[in-house]
């Protein structure tokens, strides 16, 4: 891993031996002239630092008490999220959810693909139920505490003392057009079929492993092309493929990926994650690039789990493309409006009941960051704009929602 730097090298080594439930084979003098206060914050910021802690241990006569200390504090705050978060799905499964069909997309759903569930650092609940239940549901979720705090164009989200649930009622990461048909009517399966699961401790209900590829995939590209992915949904799918890589519906999934322009971005991150995460690579993804890998993986290092690692980042996101939903045909300026049109109604709910104020609220909010810029609170659009150029060039080579 000669490019890449020692905090960098050492961080992929020890997720690596998490995810394939191994030793991190790193000599001695590595383990000395380590940054352990750099690798802490780097797991903090992508957001794997359950497991990586975990798998750090036997070294810890190499890290400095005070060092240590912080980094067992954050993984305790983290256990205390994750337990927050378990009680609040239980109460799902038991009680919210308990008379209709639905699904966990992602969180402990991916954790289930994890040698051990409870490493897996969760963000909140996402579930899927059919449309038609949306507001049955919505009022049991307001009955046990929970405020509506934002509506979404496939979620409803509720929050309760930190504890978000995303009620969906479509996946996210859905393309426009003909191909965001092709996969509504490919995941119709997934509440008809879902299985149910216990994982870390916690019982729940999820798709088939089949469905759960097509929610992990679309999920990454959703987030890659916009504000940035992380290595935690990079350990997703690496977890994944090696619970899975051997299924027979790797015959369906594949074909269908080709359909809807997405088997070369599958490709692409099964071969990442196969080099540099040491996960599983069938025959269908050894062939991808391994220029294009690396250039993948430097881009997951400098993201951080959704752009936290870096806010000029996060802000080229809106220029790239909107979440992906069009691929990379559209230009900055384009995708800069479509994203300030499409958050206006979250960031200005007036907005539904009094339309003529849109244009006002608009140019507005235009001037509201314009100062904040001046006044340093918000990353130039000029700025934002070139790193925008250089991700949009990758992002290209991977092909999304393109077929020939």
């Amino acid at each position: 891993m000669s490019n890449f730097t020692l905090t960098e090298e050492i961080l992929l080594k020890l997720l690596s031996a998490s995810i394939n439930g191994t030793k991190a084979q790193i000599d001695e003098e590595t383990l000395k002239q380590a940054d352990w206060n750099a690798i802490g914050l780097f797991s903090f910021k992508q957001a794997v630092s359950l497991a990586v802690f975990d798998v750090v241990t036997p070294y810890k006569k190499y890290i400095p008490a005070n060092i240590y200390d912080k980094w067992y504090a954050h993984v305790l705050k983290a256990f205390s999220k994750n337990s927050a978060l378990d009680s609040a799905q239980k109460q799902l499964h038991e009680e919210i959810c308990n008379d209709c069909d639905y699904a966990i997309l992602k969180g402990i759903a991916a954790a289930q693909y994890y040698n051990r569930p409870e490493l897996r650092n969760l963000g909140d609940i996402d579930f899927l139920i059919a449309e038609d239940k949306l507001e049955a549901v919505s009022q049991k979720i307001i009955a046990k505490g929970y405020e509506r705090h934002s509506d979404n164009d496939c979620h409803v989200c509720f929050v309760k003392n930190g504890v978000a649930l995303e009620m969906h009622f479509e996946i996210p990461g859905i393309p426009y057009g003909e191909k965001g048909n092709t996969v509504r009517d490919f995941v119709k399966g997934i509440l008809p079929t879902t299985k149910n699961v216990e994982a870390a401790g916690n019982a729940f209900t999820s798709p088939r492993d089949m469905y759960n590829g097509v929610v992990f995939l679309l999920h990454m590209q959703h987030h890659m092309v916009s504000e940035g992915l992380g290595l935690r949904h990079l350990s997703d799918w690496a977890c994944y493929i090696n619970k899975t890589h051997n299924d027979a519906f790797w015959n369906e999934l594949l074909p269908f990926f080709k359909s809807i322009g997405v088997y070369k971005y599958c490709q692409v991150m099964t071969k990442t994650c196969s080099i540099y995460l040491g996960s599983a690579c069938p025959d269908w993804a050894a062939k991808a690039d391994k220029d294009l890998c690396y250039q993948i993986i430097r881009d997951i290092l400098s993201s951080g789990n959704f752009g936290k690692l870096d806010n000029t980042r996060k802000t080229s996101g809106m220029m790239v493309s909107e979440h992906g939903k069009d691929g990379m045909k559209h230009g900055k300026v384009y995708n800069l409006a479509r994203a300030l049109h499409s958050s206006m109604y979250n960031v200005y709910p007036i907005v539904k009941r009094v339309p003529v104020l849109y244009p006002f609220l608009y140019v507005w909010r235009i001037f509201v960051y314009i100062f904040k810029v001046i006044k340093g609170e918000r990353v130039s659009l000029i700025k934002a704009a070139s790193v925008a150029d250089q991700r949009k060039l990758l992002y290209e080579q991977l092909e999304i929602f393109e077929t020939k």
